[in-house]
């Protein structure tokens, strides 16, 4: 499971994005994934938390945020 959270301070109150979370993958196969959601309704910090299962559990994930600077009259 992985899902999107921010922060004000990029060390406290961490809270999860609204619709910002990737949907399970639970097979050894590859998946990718795309998760949008609006940079106006995060705060300034944002993250990626994974949590994994299993007996072994071994996944190779990575995670970019990519946004837009947006000025607003």
């Amino acid at each position: 499971d992985v899902k999107s959270q921010d922060s004000a301070d990029g060390s406290t109150g961490w809270a999860d994005i609204a619709g910002a979370a990737f949907s399970q993958v639970t097979n050894a196969g590859a998946s990718a994934q795309i998760v949008k959601f609006s940079a106006s309704a995060v705060r300034r910090y944002i993250r990626a938390v994974a949590t994994i299962a299993g007996t072994t559990p071994l996944f190779a994930s990575a995670v970019s945020f990519i946004g837009k600077k947006q000025i607003v009259p």
